[in-house]
């Protein structure tokens, strides 16, 4: 399997490779459409100054004059009327010219071989070594038409331009890829540190720490995966702690009832102490039938998202403080209600659970004779519901707690409970996008706030 650290020096390579190509071939277009006319220009230029020359400083000798220029670095053809042929300074490599574009020149035209030499894919005109790609001019010299064929030495074109090559072919790509090299190992270092760490983590080694000093997407990774081990770390400890006191809370009624049915199977007890023994039995079996479908709904409140309705929130309110009455009347309490009409959307079910959870907690922890409130109402564009009682109360130590799986301040020990209550109120209130904060004080009562999006 190739790595990474392979696979991104491939792609850099292939990358270098088609843009070279697609470099090359941009230049070439770019001479053909562009500078192959500018160049045509140029050496016409040049072999008009030397035709005039010719022909208003006539030399003693045109071979000698024509043969020093090609030492300087031209390649000329010379042709006359009588069929004479001559060239001077370097040879060309392709030798061939029509005899038409000859006899147009010497009748006066001007030959434009290379603005007219024609396109090839892999080889610029510039540097191509063939009389066809020259400039023609007429001219007379002592009474007789010449036509003169010319360009610059293609050695010396190709000698200015030959290091130029040699360092984009060469040092460029040399360069490149020792830059993309590091830049490789740069990217893949931290990956494989990272890769590491992963290892260690699969393994619940959740000590695991990447230190990655960068602000790229790489250090953003580390941060969120030492950010990840450190709440995975937090995680395993909330398991334990939730397998001790899960274990604790059904063992506890389990060795009751184990105990009473001993005793009552040993037939030591009278029929009153049976009965009592029974009725034992009865509260710790409730006691884990209760505890169990906590769990069970605290598991399935994930689901929740998936089954939301249009609720009127505040007649769900009315029923549940209905639905409590015994209770409140048994312990001579008072509730006090203003609700307005409220609608939101979500699962039935378990705001009716949340809600009830919370009522019934104030009465659970209400004294004789004092008051709980529940007041429903719109502020600022969402649902605001309190329930607040004049009951036990809770220390500002345990306030931070109470929404840990199982946990009971020590308050409230002495009324039965499981400590999963107040878990799966934030867990529903959460779910359906609302917030929850709590307010109290020890002896005072305490105040529950939840807030619902309207929408």
């Amino acid at each position: 399997m190739k790595t990474l650290y392979s696979k991104f020096i491939v792609f850099t390579l292939a990358t270098f490779v088609i843009s070279a190509i697609f470099s090359f071939l941009l230049t070439n277009a770019f001479y053909h459409q562009v500078m192959k006319e500018k160049n045509d220009a140029n050496y016409v230029q040049l072999a008009t100054d030397i035709t005039t020359y010719i022909q208003q400083h006539p030399p003693e000798s045109l071979d000698a004059y024509l043969a020093q220029l090609g030492q300087i670095g031209y390649q000329i053809y010379l042709a006359d009327e009588l069929g004479n042929r001559s060239f001077y300074g370097d040879e060309y490599r392709l030798t061939e010219l029509e005899t038409v574009e000859i006899d147009r020149v010497l009748a006066g035209e001007t030959y434009h071989g290379v603005g007219e030499y024609p396109q090839q894919l892999f080889i610029t005109g510039f540097f191509s070594n063939d009389l066809k790609n020259t400039v023609g001019l007429p001219f007379e010299y002592k009474g007789e038409n010449y036509a003169l064929f010319m360009r610059l030495d293609i050695k010396l074109l190709f000698s200015e331009m030959h290091y130029i090559i040699a360092g984009f072919f060469i040092f460029i790509p040399v360069v490149s890829i020792l830059a993309m090299i590091l830049a490789a190992w740069y990217l893949v270092k931290p990956i494989q540190r990272l890769s590491k760490a992963t290892k260690l983590v699969a393994s619940e080694n959740f000590d695991a720490h990447i230190d990655v000093d960068r602000a790229d997407e790489i250090g953003t990774l580390a941060t969120n995966f030492n950010l990840m081990t450190k709440e995975l770390k937090k995680q395993r400890e909330i398991r334990k702690e939730f397998i001790r006191n899960v274990s604790h809370d059904f063992q506890t009624p389990l060795q009751s009832i184990a105990g009473y049915a001993s005793l009552i199977q040993q037939q030591k007890a009278d029929d009153e102490r049976t009965r009592e023994y029974g009725e034992i039995i009865a509260r710790e079996s409730d006691r884990l039938s209760h505890l169990t479908k906590q769990l069970l709904l605290w598991q399935s409140a994930s689901k929740l998202a998936e089954q939301k309705e249009k609720i009127a929130l505040d007649e769900v309110i009315k029923q549940v403080v209905n639905e409590q009455q015994f209770s409140i009347q048994q312990k001579n309490i008072s509730v006090w209600m203003e609700m307005e009409p409220l609608i939101m959307y979500g699962s039935e079910p378990f705001i009716v659970h949340a809600i009830d959870n919370l009522v019934s907690n104030a009465v659970k922890y209400s004294e004789s004779g004092t008051e709980i409130s529940v007041t429903g109402k719109i502020m600022d564009g969402q649902i605001e519901l309190i329930v607040q009682d004049e009951g036990l109360g809770i220390s500002e130590e345990n306030i931070a707690r109470i929404f840990e799986p199982f946990y009971r301040a020590d308050e409230s020990r002495s009324t039965p409970g499981t400590g999963l209550g107040l878990v799966i109120v934030k867990q529903v209130v959460e779910m359906h996008d609302g917030t929850i904060a709590v307010q109290s004080e020890k002896g005072t009562g305490t105040k529950f706030t939840l807030t619902f999006p309207l929408k």
